[in-house]
């Protein structure tokens, strides 16, 4: 009998043991109390605006682009229809793109048909009717959604995403997910602010008007099935304990 409440014991040792570590893979949990910022809905300002760092593309046509429209509804193997070729800029850090022939121009703070048209003006000193195409490379978001581990990074292009339509593009909340308690992680003001987000009502469709920005961490928390865990931990235990069990049951019966 003391062997086999020593084994018991161990098992509920384990068990408690292996409790500690079920939560282990929870990410960015705040302290107790910690307050949130209150996420903006307004959406006058919601067009994406070029920044420092941005990865863009450029491309230039003359006659007001008549050559891309040539090159889609002409014949395929048709001369002199081919669009210029695009081209790779980085975004400095004071906002300027060096392009071809007009040099240095600060595009930071301007949407891209902002960019496009102050571009195009430049341009057209020196070219017939310019017509100019910038895109965004490099807008993404890093979205960590339920069971822990699921984490996808989302590329957003030039267009506006809200943040649910970020969380449906990374495949929803997912299982076991706390739609109540989702975070937002920005980059403001040379820092970072924590937005707290509820899905879990239909008041959360306010969201629905809040654009993400690129370099946004959405987290979403889930519930740990701690239970479901700690016996599958001890599970490999008990067999060993249950086969101990008969081995002893079936030693006491061939006792003389």
């Amino acid at each position: 009998m003391k062997i086999i409440s020593r084994l018991i014991g161990l098992v509920a040792i384990s068990a408690l043991i292996s409790s500690c570590g079920l939560t282990s893979e929870v990410m960015f949990k705040p302290p107790k109390d910690y307050v949130f910022s209150q996420l903006s809905f307004d959406t006058a300002n919601a067009e994406y605006r070029i920044q420092p760092n941005d990865l863009i593309t450029f491309e230039i046509f003359t006659n007001e682009g008549a050559i891309i429209l040539e090159a889609s509804t002409g014949p395929v193997n048709s001369e002199n229809t081919s669009p210029s070729r695009s081209i790779e800029y980085t975004v400095d850090k004071n906002g300027m793109v060096e392009f071809p022939v007009v040099g240095n121009m600060k595009v930071s703070g301007m949407t891209i048909l902002e960019a496009q048209d102050f571009v195009e003006d430049e341009f057209e000193k020196i070219y017939n009717r310019p017509y100019v195409l910038i895109r965004v490379l490099n807008r993404h978001v890093v979205i960590f959604t339920s069971p822990a581990g699921s984490g996808q990074v989302v590329q957003l292009g030039s267009q506006y995403v809200s943040v649910v339509e970020a969380i449906a593009m990374a495949g929803g909340v997912g299982v076991h997910a706390k739609a109540k308690s989702i975070m937002l992680f920005r980059h403001e003001n040379g820092g970072r602010t924590s937005y707290l987000i509820d899905l879990s009502t239909i008041d959360g469709i306010k969201y629905a008007a809040s654009s993400v920005e690129s370099g946004d961490i959405i987290y979403v928390n889930y519930r740990p099935q701690v239970v479901i865990k700690a016996a599958q931990e001890v599970r490999p235990l008990l067999v060993l304990i249950s086969s101990s069990l008969v081995v002893f049951r079936v030693l006491d019966l061939l006792k003389p």
